[in-house]
């Protein structure tokens, strides 16, 4: 796969990943609402954890700092959403989880490609 390409599905992975992230912070308590519909433990703990794991998940993919370790974490987070939303409401709660899955394990079995903050400090 090019490097352009790895860096391109980077960026638009991480961003993604902060967008939610971010989002389960902005309105956490409908956001705890979703986690306990979905049958989440402590859903208003949950969301923070899941909230954390996605922004600095999200800020390593998208800068290229441990790129592979970021996106597997990420697939897990994604195989979460599918064990949870997308087994109860399905639709647009099943397809993101693919398509961002999906993207995260290309991401951790050939990593990020180009621009890569980890390129800066080890060029090696």
């Amino acid at each position: 796969m090019r490097p352009t390409l790895l860096a391109v599905l980077r960026a638009v992975v991480g961003l993604a990943f902060l967008v939610t992230g971010a989002g389960k912070v902005l309105d956490h308590a409908t956001e705890a609402r979703r986690f306990a519909h979905w049958g989440l433990p402590m859903p208003d703990r949950a969301v923070y954890v899941v909230a954390a794991l996605e922004l600095l998940g999200g800020l390593v993919v998208l800068l290229g700092l441990l790129t592979r370790l970021g996106a597997l974490v990420l697939l897990f987070d994604m195989l979460g959403a599918l064990a949870t939303a997308g087994r109860i409401d399905h639709g647009f709660h099943l397809l993101a989880p693919v398509v961002l899955g999906a993207i995260c394990l290309v991401l951790a079995a050939r990593g990020g490609g180009r621009w890569q903050l980890v390129d800066v400090i080890d060029p090696a």
